[in-house]
């Protein structure tokens, strides 16, 4: 979500940037969603853009990060190896 300012309204507007089809900047900017609804604010669009492009980049640094922390699907105890699969198999055919 970026926070962006009502022109009429000093009151806080958060909106997902996924949403937005465009943005069109006369004396105000008006930012337009793709169901239909506008919304006058004060930043500029060229700010608007900046805080989209801010926005996903702290999005794909968390993942990063994230992934990072993230032990590989190999270490897992949980996750099935071949050999383990393979050795479930065996020995439940060995039993009948």
């Amino acid at each position: 979500m970026i926070r962006l300012t009502r022109l009429r309204n000093s009151n806080p507007l958060y909106i997902n940037p996924d949403h937005i089809e465009r943005l069109d900047q006369y004396h105000e900017t008006t930012v337009h969603l793709f169901n239909g609804d506008e919304f006058v604010v004060t930043e500029s669009a060229e700010r608007i853009v900046e805080l989209i492009t801010e926005q996903r980049a702290r999005i794909l640094a968390l993942a990063s990060r994230l992934a990072a922390e993230q032990p590989a699907a190999t270490d897992r105890p949980d996750a099935d190896t071949p050999d383990t699969a393979g050795s479930a198999q065996s020995a439940e055919s060995e039993d009948h």
